[in-house]
């Protein structure tokens, strides 16, 4: 944005004055790392996420919103050792910053995402999969807790999950 100010006395420009200041919205791409739980199976996941962050008049951090890919490993023991399985979600979120008074963020917000690929073995989720899911970042940390709903079954079955995140 561009601020400009002018002092007129006596008809003449007395003072003037150009900033040009930048808005802080950015664009950002990071890497999440962490470990879930689904139906009594304790997961690990990668997620990267796609994030656009816009702020207030006042430059405060004021929400964000990300497209997020996430990738959940299941193992299992085999014969021969264990294979893994592999299902991933693409998710959407809108995060808002519920800390107004300093400059520390506080984000919380509300996601949807969709199965999009799945290696099937013990059919963790069966037919057409949705998941809705809350965020919450922990104050002064870079973890995040995570508890997700699962609509599986083609939407007909609930079941709840939840996911502990690190953010690098």
């Amino acid at each position: 944005s561009i601020e400009s100010q002018v002092i007129i006395r006596e008809n003449k420009i007395d003072q003037s004055a150009v900033k040009y200041v930048f808005p802080g919205d950015y664009i950002s791409l990071n890497l999440n790392a962490g470990a879930g739980l689904f139906q009594n199976i304790v997961y690990p996941e990668l997620s990267l996420l796609l994030s656009l962050s816009f702020k207030d008049r006042y430059k405060r951090q004021n929400f964000r919103v990300s497209a997020i890919a996430s990738h959940l490993f299941f193992a299992e023991r085999t014969s021969g050792g264990f294979d893994t399985y592999i299902n991933s979600f693409l998710s959407a979120s809108f995060e808002k910053n519920f800390n107004r008074k300093t400059s520390e963020s506080r984000w919380s917000g509300i996601g949807i995402g969709f199965l999009i690929r799945t290696r099937r073995s013990n059919d963790y989720f069966q037919g057409n999969t949705a998941k809705f899911f809350i965020t919450h970042s922990i104050p002064n940390s870079r973890f995040r807790m995570v508890p997700e709903f699962y609509l599986t079954d083609d939407f007909k079955k609930f079941t709840f999950g939840m996911t502990l995140k690190y953010s690098f």
